[in-house]
């Protein structure tokens, strides 16, 4: 089912020395020089917004491709940029989202985005679909959190997305099962240099809603916060009601709807990935549009 076939992947003997020394190593290379055309303003059914950074291109076929970031991450990150890149070149219109309160200004309600939140992807494609008299071809590309946001759309969608217009996707990264990914982050190297990050700026922005919105979870708890785990527990699974990140990451782990995705769907994940979970790989059945990649990275 797919013509696609990823050709090996050998590192460069510089990088040779494990996943975390790859992934740190990474962040200083140059950033592409892609100038955003513009961004787009969308205005959310429960009263928030969410912003999208655009390329327009020439291709005569005009696809589009709508990019989903990783945590705390945005269209402007160098793993969203490099994509925007890959895709601007080939002259794609390129919508890269930036998730409520990653685009620079605070959101307006409380409910910001997780791993499963795809109220705003499905508006926006929803939207491009419209607005080109339903003559699209919409792909979509992700990684990390954005690939898991990505598959829990298509599986949530069926068949109702070739409806849209959305022809596949291709995500990298994934933490495809919470359950074992959460612990794998939240314990050595990868809690100290990843995990920390992510949680300072999540907590940045819990102290802006506290103040709006007193009430909607504990402060105080938040802030001696030190996982991933304590953070689905007592601030993500607070604001969007789940009963702890057991109920939160049963409802939102994209390996439960992969068997209900019905587009051609890349899926690459990294062997050694210093955060993702690879040991435990989901059995796809061959009668699924679905191509998993696993390369060691070593």
């Amino acid at each position: 089912m797919f013509a696609y076939q990823p050709k090996p992947f050998e590192p460069p003997f510089w990088t040779r020395l494990g996943g975390h020394f790859q992934t740190i190593f990474g962040s200083f290379f140059p950033i592409p020089n892609i100038k955003y055309q513009k961004r787009r303003r969308f205005h959310t059914p429960d009263g928030d917004f969410f912003d999208v950074d655009i390329v327009l291109g020439d291709n005569t076929l005009k696809p589009y491709v709508v990019v989903c970031h990783g945590l705390e991450s945005s269209a402007h990150s160098s793993h969203s940029l490099r994509i925007v890149e890959s895709f601007a070149a080939l002259g794609w219109n390129v919508f890269a989202i930036n998730y409520r309160g990653c685009s620079g200004e605070p959101n307006l309600t409380l409910r910001t985005y997780h791993m499963g939140f795809v109220d705003d992807l499905d508006l926006l494609t929803k939207t491009i679909y419209e607005e080109t008299n339903k003559r699209c071809t919409i792909y979509l590309a992700g990684f990390s959190l954005g690939g898991n946001i990505i598959i829990k759309f298509l599986g949530e969608l069926g068949n109702k997305a070739y409806e849209r217009c959305i022809l596949g996707a291709a995500v990298s990264c994934v933490p495809l099962n919470p359950f074992y990914c959460q612990p794998k982050a939240d314990r050595g190297f990868s809690k100290w240099i990843y995990v920390g990050r992510f949680l300072s700026s999540f907590k940045t922005k819990a102290e802006e809603q506290h103040k709006r919105f007193p009430k909607a979870f504990d402060i105080e708890r938040v802030r001696r916060i030190t996982t991933i785990g304590e953070l689905d527990d007592y601030y993500v699974s607070k604001v969007f009601g789940f009963h702890g990140k057991e109920d939160y990451y049963r409802k939102n782990g994209s390996e439960f709807f992969l068997p209900f995705v019905r587009v051609p769907l890349l899926i690459l994940q990294s062997k050694n990935d210093p955060i993702v979970d690879t040991e435990h790989v989901p059995q796809i059945p061959k009668s699924l549009p679905i191509h998993l990649v696993r390369i060691l990275c070593r």
